[in-house]
């Protein structure tokens, strides 16, 4: 019985049961605004991200292979960065920062 349970789960495991995980730190004085993260069909925003050290994590789960996508606004400009790549059955974990010049990095945080 145990094994025909096994078998039962086993392909439940397989298809996107990992969690994918973003952490965004704002490591500035400024405040972003509109700061959205896109992977795949996930969407995530927030109208503000404060200024210093605050971490804000963020997981999901997918449900196709895909790429993302963060953006935000720094006194009225608009920045954007690709990242990452994305699978339903391998967990992810990023690391974004925001900066004061505008410079958004993203970094593979496993």
């Amino acid at each position: 019985m145990k094994n025909l349970v096994g078998y039962l789960l086993w392909p439940i495991m397989l298809t996107g049961c990992h969690n994918q995980e973003l952490t965004l730190v704002n490591r500035g004085s400024e405040k972003w605004e509109n700061v959205t993260v896109r992977v795949g069909e996930f969407q995530w925003s927030t109208p503000i991200l404060d200024n210093g050290r605050n971490n804000v994590k963020v997981r999901f789960q997918i449900q196709n292979e895909t790429g993302g996508t963060v953006s935000g606004k720094l006194n009225g400009i608009v920045y954007q960065e690709d990242f990452g790549y994305f699978t339903p059955n391998m967990p992810t974990n990023y690391h974004i920062t925001f900066e004061d010049n505008g410079n958004i990095t993203v970094k593979d945080a496993l």
